[in-house]
């Protein structure tokens, strides 16, 4: 773990905003204590964990640890049931893109964070040329040997394009899990036609939806609220031209901004007092959730041994009927 600057406007005048005091991937990295610390930025607003992970510790995460029995990832059937939901993400995902880019017919794409290909396998249906980045790799495998896809396991940061140019770059759920996202999307740029298409999601700070304390953990060092996001792009040399909720994400769609100048880094903060609100009032609605469960759960529990003793008192008089019809009969008789 290393106490970092902002990355968004280089400024070291961090807040505390929230915690995690139970951070199951620092468990899984055997860091002590496993408490995962989110801040604001008292300069731009940016959001992000001080300390965070380092370099070596991420490389360990995702190549070893990420969805690994070591976190609770365990069983073909929940496995099975996982991509059955990512496949309808990636459906959901690729029907946004198309909404807002309507020539997405062919071209070349390149998805940073392919997971196991779902979305990139229906993009290569579409009749695009793919590849996909994914260094976890189980996934990087599922994507190769399913879908034939070419896929790479070198971090995104480190693959040298050779001069190679791409009209799509998707990063989905991945922007947050960046160590710079500045640096990040300034490397998405770099291998973008001018006229290319950056597709990014993100979890909405202010918004976020089916809420569990893995919004707020170790992996992810960033989190963005729709100002934060547009100015991250900005500083990147980017420019969102539509954006909006995706599920329970953040969807923004943009592409190179004209000419080579970056764009200058407004300083508006966002009210962290607005960000702690948001937080808190998805972690009360995830408890009142995780209550209703358990009510739901114990009624079943409930009228099933309700159920299970009727049946029980049923059968018992059944059988004390047949003895005594039994018993009616003269002993001794045919």
């Amino acid at each position: 773990m290393e106490h970092v600057r902002c990355t968004l406007c280089g400024a070291d005048q961090p807040q505390e905003l929230c915690r995690v005091p139970e951070d199951r991937y620092l468990k899984a990295l055997d860091i002590v204590p496993s408490i995962s610390v989110k801040v604001m930025c008292m300069r731009c607003g940016h959001i992000y964990g001080d300390p965070q992970l380092d370099n070596g510790e991420i490389d360990r995460l995702y190549r070893h640890l990420y969805r690994s029995s070591a976190l609770g990832y365990t069983g073909e059937a929940a496995a099975s049931a996982g991509l059955r939901w990512k496949q309808a993400k990636s459906q959901r995902d690729y029907a946004w893109l198309t909404r807002r880019r309507p020539r997405t017919a062919s071209g070349t794409a390149l998805e940073i964070g392919c997971a196991e290909g779902l979305f990139l396998s229906r993009l290569a249906t579409e009749g695009w040329r793919v590849v996909g980045i994914e260094p976890t790799l189980e996934y990087a495998a599922h994507a190769r040997d399913t879908f034939d896809l070419e896929v790479l396991e070198t971090p995104f940061e480190e693959v040298d394009f050779a001069g190679r140019r791409f009209d799509l770059v998707g990063a989905l759920a991945v922007l947050e899990h960046a160590k710079d996202p500045v640096d990040f999307l300034s490397r998405i740029r770099t291998v973008l036609h001018p006229q290319g298409t950056v597709f990014v999601t993100v979890p909405n700070v202010l918004d976020l939806g089916d809420f569990s304390d893995d919004r707020l953990s170790s992996p992810h060092i960033s989190l963005f609220t729709p100002d934060t996001l547009r100015r991250t792009f900005q500083r990147a040399g980017l420019v969102i031209y539509e954006m909006g909720p995706l599920g329970d994400l953040l969807a923004a769609v943009g592409q190179p901004a004209a000419g080579t100048a970056m764009a200058r880094l407004e300083t508006e903060v966002p009210s962290a007092r607005r960000v702690r609100r948001a937080i808190a009032g998805a972690r009360a609605r995830a408890r009142a959730r995780r209550g209703r469960a358990k009510l739901r759960s114990a009624a079943r529990l409930s009228l099933a041994r309700v159920i299970g003793e009727d049946r029980t008192a049923r059968l018992a008089a059944r059988l004390r009927l047949r003895d005594a019809d039994l018993g009616s009969f003269p002993r001794g008789q045919p």
